[in-house]
């Protein structure tokens, strides 16, 4: 770490770390007036005892180092990101390899949060395990709530795999509010990667990255720039909602909600249920968390509802079979 005066002339230089590769990559001003470094530690191995560390270093005002951990499981973990929190703190952004395929890591996302002391107040862990997840930065949005963003590989239907940018959201206190993956390229090689992720005016997000983009996806390696809104849409007509998207079935829309909007009772109604399949309805609100979950099976074209004890507002509705999405729509409670 350097620290320098205004013109950029040298105050001092530290050196910290002990192993055969230790990088940092953010650093923060503490609430103490000293400084915290995020960063990783990687010693070479022979599969699968692959290591790579998050580590964390914290110093006082003159860069002399007060303590260093390591906050990472026995396998290959992430980088570690860090940031100060409005009530004196630190939160870290990294990810936990919970498997190794070889050399290849199967990470969730990690946030912790901790003093000045080293001590952690909470650790968090997020989503399923995910082909070489990445968590890439870490930020305090105004009302104190956290966002994360970054990068993992997931299957296409055709079982290749293809990296997608993600952004998560969670409460101050760590909680998921929401997670969103996203691409601009559809070929089965494109490579979606975001670093960055800035809370907006109107209380949305920008965030910024790069896509290598493949054949039949024309470009090469380009920079993408992301805007969402406050629940992580990139349009009121894009947004999935729960943890993970699932495939869409090539079915044609059949599916219909009377009345919309509606107040105290609805039909939701399947025209032509064909498909010998039993199917389930499933009701989310925008936060991705399930309302109503309802069978449906094969033959059957309607479900009646009374939505009268829900909140006005909206809501995002599912037909499902065998994990895949029949149908989708919104529904709007007034």
């Amino acid at each position: 770490m350097i620290k320098t005066d205004s013109k950029g002339n040298l105050i001092w230089e530290k050196t910290y770390g002990q192993v055969s590769y230790y990088q940092g990559l953010s650093v923060i001003c503490t609430t103490d007036d000293g400084y915290a470094i995020g960063g990783y530690s990687f010693t070479p191995m022979k599969p699968p005892n692959i290591s790579g560390e998050p580590v964390i270093v914290k110093t006082d005002s003159a860069g002399n180092q007060e303590w260093i951990k390591n906050l990472g499981g026995p396998w290959d973990d992430g980088v570690a990101f860090v940031c100060n929190t409005s009530d004196g703190n630190m939160v870290v952004g990294t990810s936990y390899c919970d498997s190794m395929s070889g050399y290849n890591p199967h990470r969730r996302i990690n946030i912790l949060k901790m003093d000045n002391a080293g001590n952690v107040l909470w650790n968090k862990k997020y989503n399923k395990s995910l082909y070489e997840l990445t968590l890439r930065n870490i930020r305090e949005n105004s009302d104190g709530t956290l966002i994360a963003t970054g990068n993992c590989k997931v299957y296409r239907p055709n079982y290749t795999f293809r990296d997608l940018g993600f952004i998560l959201k969670t409460s101050a206190d760590g909680d998921s509010l929401w997670y969103r993956e996203y691409a601009i390229c559809n070929g089965d090689h494109s490579d979606h990667w975001l670093f960055d992720v800035l809370e907006t005016s109107d209380k949305g997000y920008l965030a910024c990255g790069v896509v290598y983009a493949a054949p039949p996806d024309t470009g090469s390696q380009d920079g993408w720039i992301l805007k969402v809104d406050s629940l992580g849409c990139e349009s009121p007509f894009s947004c999935w909602v729960g943890m993970n998207p699932e495939p869409e079935l090539p079915v044609a829309d059949r599916f219909t909600i009377i009345p919309n909007p509606a107040d105290n009772n609805v039909v939701f109604r399947f025209i032509g249920n064909d498909l010998g399949l039993p199917m389930r309805l499933t009701l989310f609100d925008l936060f991705g968390r399930i309302i109503r979950d309802v069978a449906m099976p094969p033959g059957q074209t309607d479900i009646r509802m009374d939505v009268s004890d829900m909140p006005a507002g909206l809501y995002i509705s599912l037909v499902k079979s065998e994990n895949q999405i029949i149908a989708r729509k919104k529904l709007l409670i007034d």
